[in-house]
């Protein structure tokens, strides 16, 4: 970056009190079309994501089997995060990680 894209002479205080505003920068209009377009493949993602939705609901609606299917498995899906959840495993005193241990018990079967 050129010391010409920041305004005044002093940039690095502007960008450290947060006053610094790019306005006479030659990047703004890549930022502004950088956003742009991002802004234009989230829209996209949420129309593709509200579709997919939708035919789910006409499904549901018109299908009891699948109603009841999608209610048992959502009970189960609550119930196994619950579980998960709730259960905690026993503190160890040895402050070595799991992956550790499981490279050492790996190398040590090799008959090394």
């Amino acid at each position: 970056m050129d010391s010409a894209d920041f305004p005044g002479t002093s940039s690095r205080d502007y960008l450290e009190y947060g006053a610094w505003v790019p306005s006479n920068s030659k990047f703004r209009p890549l930022f502004k079309q950088k956003i742009r377009s991002g802004q234009q493949h989230l829209g996209s993602l949420i129309r593709q994501l509200d579709s997919i939705f939708s035919s789910g609901v006409v499904v549901l609606r018109r299908n009891s089997t699948a109603r009841i299917w999608s209610v048992v498995y959502f009970v189960c899906l609550h119930l196994w995060v619950l579980y998960i959840l709730m259960s905690h495993s026993p503190v160890s005193d040895d402050t070595r990680s799991g992956a550790v241990v499981s490279l050492e018990n790996i190398n040590n079967t090799g008959g090394v």
